[in-house]
């Protein structure tokens, strides 16, 4: 009597187990999806400031100081340099972390063309980088 006792025991014991195991899986694979969706997010945050100096440099004609204005960035020897907080939010400094946005102004062959190259910076990486190109307004640059 005591061995047909034994089996369903230990077939409940064998079952515990395995669905512990296949929980452990499931719990690793939720922990990655949740990584993954969580850089995907900065990643897209990083794409949305870029776009967004890209628009005021091209607003401006690559007029870094009414950019950072704009922006609530500031601007140094041709370059714009934009802090944002992990939300896309742009934050007066660097010490509330985030990511900062720097764009350069460069110079073309064509004098009728402005451009900046414009980079997002996480974590001490480069995580997102466009080029921008704009029209010059040269009446208005004469006059």
């Amino acid at each position: 009597m005591k061995k047909k006792a034994f089996l369903p025991l230990l077939e409940q014991i064998i079952m515990i187990g395995f669905f512990a195991a296949v929980a452990t899986i499931c719990l690793q694979g939720i922990a990655l999806a949740n990584r993954i969706s969580n850089e995907q997010a900065i990643t897209d945050r990083a794409v949305l400031a870029a776009q967004n100096i890209a628009e005021t440099l091209k607003s401006t004609q690559g007029d870094t100081v009414s950019a950072a204005g704009v922006l609530s960035g500031s601007a140094e020897n041709g370059s714009l340099i934009v802090f944002y907080d992990v939300l896309g939010n742009p934050v007066s400094n660097e010490d509330l972390g985030g990511f900062k946005g720097i764009a350069e102004i460069t110079e073309g062959s064509n004098p009728l063309l402005g451009s900046a190259s414009v980079q997002i910076i996480y974590k001490d990486e480069v995580i997102y980088s466009l080029t921008v190109g704009w029209q010059k307004d040269l009446y208005n640059e004469n006059h």
